[in-house]
């Protein structure tokens, strides 16, 4: 069986990841739906929007895994890299813990 760069087989994948990516985008409208101060308004939209992010990469990893391309997998999960880096940076400074650790 082919193992992904995270370390779980392709039929793993694209049993659990679809319904992550699905978790992912509920948690997007719910965000969305908070007003936050407005010292931070605008990192907060960047962070929404980085999470968008990451949850389209990670409905690419579970298409890519449910059609057994392995290559698709790297590619997605490599696309991860910008938008988490932004993510963690932006809710860092303003004060989110564990937000970066998301995605």
């Amino acid at each position: 069986m082919p193992v992904t760069p995270k370390g779980l087989e392709l039929k793993e994948l694209a049993r659990l990841v679809p319904h992550g990516a699905q978790l992912e985008r509920a948690s997007l409208v719910e965000l969305s739906r908070l007003a936050p101060p407005s010292a931070i308004a605008r990192d907060w939209q960047r962070i929404i929007a980085y999470r968008g992010e990451l949850a389209d990469a990670l409905a690419k990893v579970g298409k890519s895994a449910q059609n057994g391309n392995m290559p698709g997998v790297a590619v997605a999960f490599n696309s991860k890299q910008g938008p988490h880096r932004g993510l963690s940076e932006t809710a860092t400074r303003d004060g989110f813990k564990y937000c970066g650790a998301a995605g």
